[in-house]
């Protein structure tokens, strides 16, 4: 009893009495990354048990509560968990990759520990004047007439990056809005983007990050674009209000860009020495621990949450009209696109042992435009493919048919069970992500066997006392 109410006290104090960065710092010493995923995952958890205490409390409001997104009343210039290391701490969206360690020319620049929020044509994007775009919303704050803002961020353009604009900017209602773009002449480089505003009323200011296209459809946009470490700072007339910028002493840089072009050859000798550089930062526990890790309970935590926050789309041009909101098309759009990664974007090898679960982010960024999302093909056979190819196709295949095979042999007493099977496979074969889903259709494949294995030991038994 006292260790119910030890542990029952203790999950009540982390959930309403530690900030999101200090959730985030045990959350990971215990293995588990927080990315938006896994915080809702988390979240969904805690708030079944918090239903006995509060009911009129929804998912989100708990969620928001959880992870301490809302801003602070007491202090309104802050919101609560925001963490410029770390996208994931809630100013990151969008469908994005978390990069880390980052690596580019003159990334010492960014401050150690830093995280990158990659955006891509994988990642939502908006459409205005038939042009994509992404527009990622850091902060709003209200500011005073006179009262003078500072907003800078890193960003690094990959080479082939073929967008328009990179910049970011700060708006308002009642004043005018002020932008800074990153310098295109020298794309492949890590650049340190500052904007310096005075506000003209009363207001409350938003603070953008942004890139463009002139392109409409997805396909046509390559490379990337990396913001990190946003940081801001609001500055009275009279005396600083609020600062928020984490880094701590002797880590943040105040190296200005050296403008230098850069040959392909010592881009790549600097890719390398970058990724060893950002190596020596990360702590000797934390590689050990990646690397061989005794503990049981760690590794089974991360069995449950997934650690990998990178999205790796497919390659293959894929392309038909489909509606999302079209249930009648629904399956067979989703059947059409199974067959065409597994023609297109399969190699020969993979056609034959699959390609394992990549194809559940796929279809959740398809059909959902999120790639943080997943979806299926709603037909076993056909996740059966996708994730194992011909030979787990085939296996499926023997085992089904030694299912109905059994219960064919026994129809005349267990015809009730045959039936039952019938039905619960009819609704698995539209909806099914896997052979044993739901898992009543797991127990209807089992339970032939049981049967069969009984009549064969009580027709032993029979033939011994015959004997």
């Amino acid at each position: 009893m006292a260790l119910i109410v030890l542990i029952l006290s203790l999950s009540i104090g982390f959930i309403k009495y530690t900030s999101h960065i200090t959730k985030n710092k045990y959350l990971y010493a215990i293995g588990i990354n927080t990315t938006s995923k896994n915080k809702y995952k988390l979240s969904s958890i805690f708030y079944r048990y918090n239903r006995i205490i509060n009911k009129k409390l929804s998912l989100q409001e708990f969620h928001d509560k959880f992870w301490s997104l809302k801003v602070d009343p007491k202090n309104p210039y802050i919101p609560k968990g925001f963490d410029p290391y770390n996208p994931n701490s809630g100013w990151g969206s969008r469908g994005y990759r978390t990069i880390y360690p980052l690596i580019g020319n003159n990334v010492e620049i960014v401050p150690i520990g830093s995280k990158g929020y990659l955006l891509d044509s994988a990642s939502k994007l908006n459409i205005w004047n038939r042009k994509l775009y992404s527009q990622t919303k850091i902060y709003s704050l209200p500011a005073n007439k006179c009262d003078t803002l500072f907003f800078h961020v890193y960003c690094y353009v990959s080479d082939e990056f073929n967008g328009n604009k990179i910049s970011i900017y700060l708006n308002g209602k009642n004043s005018s809005k002020i932008e800074k773009e990153y310098d295109k002449s020298y794309v492949g480089i890590w650049q340190e983007i500052k904007i310096t505003k005075c506000v003209e009323a009363d207001d409350t200011i938003n603070a953008y990050l942004f890139w463009n296209s002139p392109f409409k459809n997805k396909s046509d946009i390559k490379g990337y674009v990396i913001f990190a470490y946003p940081t801001y700072e609001i500055i009275s007339q009279n005396e600083s209000i609020s600062s928020y910028t984490l880094h701590s002493s002797g880590v943040f840089s105040k190296q200005h860009l050296n403008y230098k072009k850069y040959s392909k050859a010592e881009k790549s000798d600097y890719q390398k020495t970058s990724i060893i550089n950002g190596l020596q930062n990360i702590p000797l526990d934390i590689l050990l621990q990646k690397v061989q890790d005794p503990d049981p309970i760690r590794n089974w935590v991360k069995s449950v949450f997934n650690e990998d926050t990178t999205y790796y789309g497919y390659t293959a041009d894929i392309n038909f009209p489909h509606d999302p909101k079209d249930a009648m098309h629904g399956r067979t759009d989703r059947w059409k696109f199974a067959w065409e990664l597994y023609t297109k974007e399969y190699n020969w090898y993979e056609k034959i042992i699959g390609h394992g679960f990549d194809y559940l982010n796929w279809y959740g960024y398809y059909f959902q435009n999120d790639k943080t999302k997943t979806d299926w093909p709603h037909n076993p056979f056909l996740s059966v493919l996708l994730y194992s190819g011909i030979i787990g196709l085939v296996l499926y295949l023997l085992l089904l048919y030694k299912v109905i095979a059994i219960y064919l042999k026994y129809v005349k007493e267990y015809y009730l069970l045959f039936i039952f099977w019938g039905i619960t496979f009819f609704f698995s074969f539209f909806s099914a992500n896997s052979p044993f889903n739901p898992p009543v259709m797991g127990f209807f494949m089992m339970l032939p066997f049981f049967i069969d294995y009984i009549h064969k030991k009580e027709e032993k038994e029979q033939n011994k006392k015959l004997a």
